[in-house]
């Protein structure tokens, strides 16, 4: 791996451009391979997950059941590091503090006239489906971040879907804190196929009312046909960042900003900005 240094002002126009095009999502090719699958999720349940799961996700043991039990959760969260435990609560704490002052009073009235009350009730989503990618690594921020607001919301049922490792294995960290956000539905099954299965429901799978998470092409194609079954919420598309330091910052910590960005696929857009050439050359030694 190797990070390309351009020095801005001996960079013609053309590497230019190419240097800050955004990255786009086209999912119009794939979109009738989706749809096939999203009809077998609706016809045939848990049969064409399974299915699925071993054509991509390559898992191994078919038989293994498409939720996870209570028992297989604690054993997997029993191999998680002590110190991976405590990071992990010491940021959902984070993220619950940053959060909680946004839940609305459940009801809001105005008198607008004497004796005239207007308002809103603000009432949770009662079914949210959160999909976390295991592509490139493992996701568990992702899941704190979308599960800690929602669960303050009070959404009645959280589940979770996320795909397993060939061994059928569920990402450790992940389930540590669904658990600790009171997540008890864990769905072993990704891709397309999951989308649909939350928006159907299958003889495993409960279905939801919305659905959350970021994922690959085929993730953002199975939301688009199923937009008008369930709530898909804003599409996420690749992730960009421009980190902008001088002599004065820390190359390990522009490092691990341009890594925060660029690990989550290789569409990502991870550019560092800067008139040090020191610091450009750390950083650059640093981040393989």
């Amino acid at each position: 791996m190797e990070l390309r240094i351009f020095d801005w002002q001996r960079t013609d126009e053309a590497t230019r451009a190419k240097l800050l095009r955004r990255s786009e999502l086209d999912i119009d090719a794939i979109m009738p391979a989706v749809r096939e699958i999203c009809d077998s999720v609706e016809k045939r349940g848990d049969a064409a997950l399974t299915e699925f799961s071993v054509r991509f996700d390559n898992l191994e043991n078919p038989d293994l059941p498409i939720r996870l039990t209570a028992e297989e959760i604690d054993s997997a969260i029993g191999t998680l590091n002590e110190d991976v435990r405590d990071s992990l609560d010491y940021v959902m704490e984070n993220v619950r503090r940053a959060h909680a002052h946004q839940r609305p009073e459940s009801l809001v009235l105005t008198e607008t006239r004497p004796g005239v009350y207007a308002g809103e009730r603000t009432t949770p989503i009662p079914a949210v489906g959160i999909y976390i990618p295991r592509g490139r690594g493992n996701f568990p921020s992702m899941l704190y971040m979308l599960a800690i607001p929602a669960s303050i919301a009070g959404v009645p049922l959280l589940s979770v879907a996320t795909p397993p490792a060939p061994d059928g294995s569920i990402d450790p960290a992940s389930l540590y804190v669904a658990r600790s956000c009171g997540i008890e539905r864990i769905y072993r099954m990704g891709g397309a196929q999951a989308i649909a299965a939350l928006a159907f429901g299958t003889e495993s799978v409960a279905p939801v009312d919305m659905i959350t998470g970021p994922g690959s092409a085929y993730i953002a194609a199975a939301k688009r046909i199923l937009r008008d079954r369930v709530a898909i919420g804003l599409p996420a598309g690749p992730s960009e960042s421009m980190i902008i330091a001088d002599e004065n910052d820390d190359p390990r910590t522009v490092a691990l900003d341009l890594l925060i960005e660029a690990e989550h696929g290789l569409d990502s857009q991870a550019l560092l900005v800067t008139p040090s050439a020191r610091l450009a050359s750390e950083v650059a030694a640093l981040v393989p």
